[in-house]
């Protein structure tokens, strides 16, 4: 038989359930409500021990409670966590979440430390996002299976050996990628308790981003042309060649048509080298697409192919080598 304290009458249990009642299971006192109904029927020191409590700690509890102190369950307001950010900071990280969905938490820090001069935690910039009322879902990231790995590295033994007889001073992974005015929907920031609808478009108009990435280094030259063909390609070669004249650079890529085409015209500082069939997971240069795509396709919608151009070369102008390096980075690719 349990024993219960002379303070724990039916009269308090009526008033903490009808406390409970009145403001929900996801209040701060809910927990402590919850343990003074179940004590009336366990005993005080058995529910103590499952809440991880004391019977002091339990039985002033109780007593707030027969003396219609409930308020005073709550967390005193000296021990409550205290924002850095006022009510105008939070109206202008608001704004920033309407007017760009796919903001991240760092990205979202970093603007709060640079306009704000605020430096805060990713989980302190979280927790202050989720009280404006938003959510974010993020997919997983792409991930390497083992079966490739092994495919990759044993097909790196003949790439590496290729490389080292050229005896390159640089080495560029090599790939092209279609933008279009055809919406891209994604995860983002949306209010809770609303069903999003994101902005849709069919369109059809498109162009092509040509990228060649130092993964080790970061450094990058692109080029947006209107085609992937031989004679686009050659365009590229020849641009490629001028910006990095004094380097022999070896340049790999997959086995696209155009990519091996009798018509192709590579200069002499470069020399070809080509990744597995049907491996696109294995060059570096297909993350840095994701990362461009999210930023600048997702939930948005281009009137005109000339404003997706803008907005993409503006984009690639502000994108540091070293951020190119964090994304394009890959632990087995090293040449």
């Amino acid at each position: 038989m349990t024993s219960t304290s002379k303070l724990l009458d039916q009269a308090v249990v009526e008033k903490a359930k009808m406390a409970l009642q009145k403001i929900g299971k996801s209040a701060l006192c809910a927990r402590k409500l919850e343990a003074v109904i179940s004590a009336k029927k366990h005993g005080i020191t058995q529910v103590a021990k499952v809440y991880g409590i004391t019977r002091t700690t339990l039985t002033s509890w109780i007593k707030l409670i027969k003396n219609d102190k409930i308020e005073r369950l709550n967390a005193p307001p000296e021990r409550k966590r205290k924002s850095k950010l006022n009510e105008d900071q939070r109206k202008q990280i608001l704004e920033w979440i309407k007017n760009n969905s796919q903001l991240t938490i760092k990205a979202i820090g970093i603007q709060i430390e640079q306009i704000f001069g605020i430096n805060l935690s990713k989980s302190t910039v979280h927790r202050e996002v989720q009280k404006l009322g938003y959510s974010y879902i993020k997919a997983p990231p792409p991930s390497i299976s083992n079966r490739t790995q092994t495919r990759f590295l044993n097909s790196k033994k003949n790439i590496s050996q290729e490389i080292a007889q050229c005896k390159p001073t640089l080495v560029l992974s090599f790939d092209e990628s279609r933008f279009g005015t055809h919406s891209k929907i994604s995860h983002g920031w949306f209010e809770r308790g609303t069903r999003p609808q994101g902005p849709f478009t069919i369109g059809y108009q498109n162009f092509y981003l040509y990228s060649a990435v130092n993964s080790s280094e970061g450094s990058n030259f692109n080029l947006i042309l209107p085609k992937v063909d031989t004679d686009h390609m050659n365009v590229f070669l020849s641009e490629l060649s001028k910006e990095y004249p004094y380097d022999k650079i070896a340049l790999i890529m997959d086995g696209a048509g155009w990519h091996k085409a009798k018509d192709l015209k590579v200069p002499q500082n470069i020399v070809i080298f080509y990744f597995p069939p049907y491996s696109p997971e294995l060059n570096p240069v297909e993350r840095l697409w994701l990362y461009i795509k999210s930023n600048i396709l997702s939930n948005r919608i281009y009137e005109k192919l000339e404003d997706l151009e803008m907005k993409l070369c503006e984009f690639m102008n502000q994108l540091h080598d070293e951020v190119v390096k964090n994304i394009c980075t890959l632990e087995y690719m090293v040449i």
